[in-house]
């Protein structure tokens, strides 16, 4: 039901003359419309289309881009300057007529009207542009020309017959605007003269609205002021008339007033007439839903052009409504067919697989198999090395969710499109829509210059009295964007699936029809290595693309993401003139964030006590994220920085899959403590030696993959790890943005695992340093360690031993808590998980408690760390001896000790403390000789040279 919306007639040619004062009063503001069956809907901005009748006419063999609308090349292609004294307008294609005669009008094209109204394109509204200079001229020729106009163009409606439902399809109303010139007799008279119908108006109105009371107003009309014409094409001027009218500011304004105003009836009252239509044909093709025969691409067409209706006059929502009940019914036929078995016989049928995507993959096996100096196997699908190149055809193949990139609705309604392009169009569909509604940037670009163009055709250099053209303000909606972001990851993860079942079916088939003489091995097919990588590399870019296409669309200036805090790439080109880096840095990058954030000086509530002390002028904490003031906030921030943050980790997973495959790690085989050690895949499905020796010689190519940048990043390992790092932190910021605590911490971790396993040790630590307390202080043990365990190896490599020193003795304690609580466990004493180590038997802190000792001497300074968190079980064994010569005695402790590594014990002391109190002293008991404590259970004596007090039973271990 989407159409030119507004065709106009223009005999006389005096359209550019009318348009500067028209075009700058578009969009439509502020229409109303009352459905018949439902409430009230407002429409903001209606952006009207205006194409003359002549482009119209065109039949659409003919048509091209460059006729579809008004563009402003046609008053300089044609070799005139644009200054002519007569007539007025531009060249007619009769160039010989007199000045003020009309060309002859042109008969509506006939055409066969297509048997699918939705597939129709018709305008709403039909507007003759009418120059009429006086009353004789109005009862000579021109009442004459618009009743044959009319005639010819207007619905039965507006004469006798009543229109039938085909008709109401193309239901359109007619308008007739008067254009007075200036020094014509009809400029000297004024709209009404209050004597029956005595001027042009009058007459005009009386001739062609019709008598009834309900009749409409069909007839406007608009003075061109003297300054509006150039004077070289000034009519001449007629002798002075007494009394002769001159038109004020005010009754000029209103008279624009009252055209827009028909303009918006007239169109609301065609729309309404083709919504009834449309209804009443959907209903009664939903009732025969049950019948045999009954198919849904029919179905949706139908449906679809009272969707794509609402969209023209800007019931954005409802058009999204029936596009989403679309897709829903897809859905419900594609299950009903898989549970049923059945195909055409109930909703109709669809490709078996998509022919594009297969000639794809074959492309791309082809060339595998040239890189790893295999035979191509014969194919009857022909391979374009055009397309199968290296290099991305053009920019637009990046774009790949586009209602224009294939003919869909053709497709549809032949009934010739697979399930994968068909999704693939109701999503680009709905997130058009999206787009509008959320008033994103690249949607309203596209509208406003659609505007632009039609506003460039006014004449230049001519001083018309016309408003300045009317801007939109509006700022984007960040809830309608956020709510694309998360449609989008839901229709990835389905479209990759149904991306890979299509790929799947089409090579069984294409494997059946060149192997017809022989059985065909289902899994040797589907298990081909080849095969396998070309489908991966297909599915892969395109969920890459989809990511980066969704990304680049919900761009925003309204989001706050800090800065980046990357380092830069390292270059060793020399100069200013250095060639740039191929992955580009983050604030350059196609989906640039703000290059300074407001955050950043704004003042925070309390965060949580010691989460990141003195690291917030780097990585603002999602506290300080909730206290930007209420008149920055705006509703969907932070969901739509979350579901973009998702998107980018999207992105960086299909990145990291490839990596794997060129066996490039991203740090997360870096050392850790208590896990569960290296795990291996099992295959379900055993191999045969000719196809593991077959694995193995396939090397990871980069054929199927279109997406640029994606290519770029698998080119070499050093643009591997700067894209994964630049998709790690631009998640982190938008997380932090969200204040998704967790998440930031994670992809945090991410950053600190890349940059240790790049030996980059100065910027890990700096990631470490908030990673070790924040998941400390959360109860995170495991992952606590395993960062202490890198952090560790950073400082000592970065040679700060202070904090080195530091660092490994909370390492070593926590170390030894994990083993008291597995013996705790073990015991039975504490029943229950009790914790996350279920893994004791890889717990290793080996070694780090001889380098700390090795470390200690250098230090300027003493560290004294209570030893108690390295021991459990500290009792005294026995009695106390006493010493036959001597007034001493000795006491025997047996205490268990909790680190791998041997302590050597220089000095030790053992205080005796009087339980009763009093005035009775403290005795002290010192080890007898220096000695090495080992894991497990110690036994250490102690003496002293002081008799003991009966009473003494509580026993304090210190260094």
């Amino acid at each position: 039901m989407g159409g030119r919306t507004v065709e106009y007639h223009d005999p006389f040619n005096v359209y550019e003359l009318l348009s500067p004062g028209l075009l700058a009063r578009l969009p439509l503001r502020t229409l109303h419309w009352e459905s018949h069956s439902g409430p009230l809907r407002s429409i903001r901005s209606l952006h009207v289309d205006l194409v003359s009748a002549a482009e119209a006419q065109i039949p659409p063999s003919a048509s091209t881009s460059e006729l579809s609308r008004v563009k402003s090349n046609e008053s300089t292609t044609s070799g005139d300057d644009g200054f002519r004294t007569q007539p007025l307008g531009k060249p007619s294609e009769d160039g010989s007529r007199d000045d003020g005669k009309p060309g002859p009008l042109q008969a509506p094209l006939k055409g066969r009207r297509h048997q699918i109204p939705g597939l129709r394109q018709t305008p709403y509204l039909k507007v003759f542009l009418l120059r009429c200079d006086d009353n004789d001229t109005y009862k000579n020729v021109a009442r004459k020309q618009v009743r044959e106009w009319m005639k010819a163009h207007t619905p039965p409606t507006q004469t006798t017959a009543k229109l039938s439902a085909q008709e109401n399809h193309d239901a359109f109303e007619f308008l007739i605007i008067h254009v007075i010139v200036p020094n014509t007799a009809a400029a000297t008279q004024p709209r009404t003269s209050g004597k029956g119908s005595s001027t042009v108006y009058e007459k005009l109105r009386v001739d062609f609205n019709g008598t009834s009371k309900s009749a409409v107003d069909r007839v406007a009309q608009i003075r061109i002021g003297v300054n509006d014409v150039p004077y070289d094409r000034l009519p001449r001027v007629v002798p002075a008339i007494p009394g002769s009218y001159t038109e004020s500011p005010q009754e000029h304004e209103t008279s624009w007033q009252d055209l827009i105003a028909k303009f918006k009836k007239l169109i609301l009252d065609s729309f309404d007439m083709r919504v009834t239509q449309y209804e009443e044909d959907i209903r009664e093709k939903d009732a025969q839903r049950a019948l045999p025969g009954w198919n849904f691409c029919t179905f949706f067409v139908l449906k679809e052009g009272l969707a794509r209706g609402f969209e023209s006059v800007g019931l954005v929502e409802d058009s999204l409504v029936g596009y989403d009940e679309l897709a829903v019914g897809l859905d419900a036929i594609l299950r009903e067919q898989a549970a049923t078995g059945t195909g055409a016989e109930h909703g109709g049928s669809f490709l078996p697989y998509t022919k594009d995507l297969l000639t794809q993959v074959e492309s791309a096996k082809y060339k595998i198999l040239q890189d790893n100096g295999m035979n191509s196997p014969n194919s009857e699908i022909p391979i374009d090395l055009q397309t199968a190149s290296n290099v991305p055809r053009s920019d637009q193949d990046e774009i790949v969710l586009s209602a224009d990139r294939k003919p869909y609705r053709e497709l549809i309604l032949a009934n010739n499109i697979s399930i994968f392009d068909f999704k693939c169009y109701l999503f680009a569909r709905q997130l058009a829509l999206l787009l509008r509604m959320g008033n994103a940037l690249s949607s309203r670009e596209e509208l406003l210059a659609k505007l632009k163009e039609q506003r460039e055709t006014a004449l230049l250099g001519v001083a018309a009295r016309h408003p300045p053209a009317q801007q939109n303000d509006e700022g984007e909606n960040l809830s309608i964007l956020s709510e694309i972001c998360r449609r989008s990851l839901d229709f990835v993860a389905s479209i990759s699936q149904i991306m890979r079942d299509d790929l799947t079916v089409a090579v069984l088939q294409v494997s059946q029809k060149q192997n017809a003489d022989t059985e065909t091995d289902v899994p040797a097919v589907l298990g081909d290595p080849v095969t396998a990588q070309a489908i991966d590399n297909v599915v892969s870019s395109f969920t890459f693309s989809v990511a980066q296409q969704i990304l680049a669309q919900t761009a925003t200036r309204s989001l706050p993401i800090p800065p980046s805090t990357l380092a830069p790439v390292n270059s060793t080109a020399d100069g200013p003139d250095q060639e740039k880096v191929a992955i580009p840095e983050p604030k350059t990058m196609m989906h640039p964030a703000r290059s300074s954030s407001i955050i950043m000086n704004l003042p925070a509530r309390s965060p949580s006590p010691n989460v990141f002390p003195g690291v917030r002028n780097n990585f603002p904490s999602p506290e300080s994220n909730a206290s930007i003031s209420s008149t920055f906030l705006k509703a969907g921030l932070e969901d739509l920085a979350a579901s973009r943050a998702q998107i980018y980790i999207l992105s960086r997973g299909v990145l990291e899959r490839f990596g794997r495959q060129h066996e490039w790690s991203v740090g997360w085989d870096a050392p850790t403590i208590g896990g569960a050690g290296e795990m291996e895949d099992v295959d379900l499905v055993p191999e045969s030696k000719e196809t593991q020796d077959r694995v193995h010689k396939i090397s990871p190519s980069l054929h199927g993959i279109d997406n640029a940048l994606l290519r770029t990043a698998l080119g070499n390992q050093d643009d591997f790890y700067r894209l994964f790092e630049i998709l790690t932190d631009k998640a982190l910021r938008h997380f932090s943005v969200a204040g998704h605590v967790q998440s930031v911490q994670a992809n945090m971790a991410d950053l600190a695992l890349l940059r240790y396993h790049l030996k980059d040790y100065a910027g890990a630590a700096s990631y470490l340093y908030r990673l070790t307390r924040f998941y400390g202080e959360a109860g995170w043990e495991e992952i606590q360690m395993s960062m202490l365990v890198m952090y560790v190896k950073c400082l000592k490599d970065l040679k700060r031993y202070d904090e080195y020193v530091k660092i490994a003795i909370t390492l070593l304690s926590k170390g030894a808590a994990q083993e008291k609580a597995r013996l705790v466990r073990k015991s039975g004493f504490k029943f229950g998980h009790g914790g996350s180590l279920e893994h004791d038997e890889d717990l290793s802190i080996d070694g780090y408690l001889t380098d700390l000792m090795t470390v200690v001497p250098t230090l300027q300074h003493d560290i004294s760390v209570p030893l108690k968190y390295f021991f459990a079980s500290i009792e005294v064994e026995g009695a106390a001896r006493y010493h036959e010569e001597r007034d001493s005695f000795s006491l025997q402790f047996k205490l268990r000790y909790l680190l791998p590594d041997d302590l050597h014990v220089d000095r030790g002391k053992a205080r005796l403390v009087p339980v009763t109190g009093g005035q009775g002293r403290d005795i002290w008991l010192d080890i007898e000789e220096p000695t090495d404590i080992k894991a497990g259970i110690n036994r250490v004596q102690f003496q002293s040279s002081v008799s003991p007090d009966i009473q003494i039973i509580y026993i304090l271990l210190t260094l």
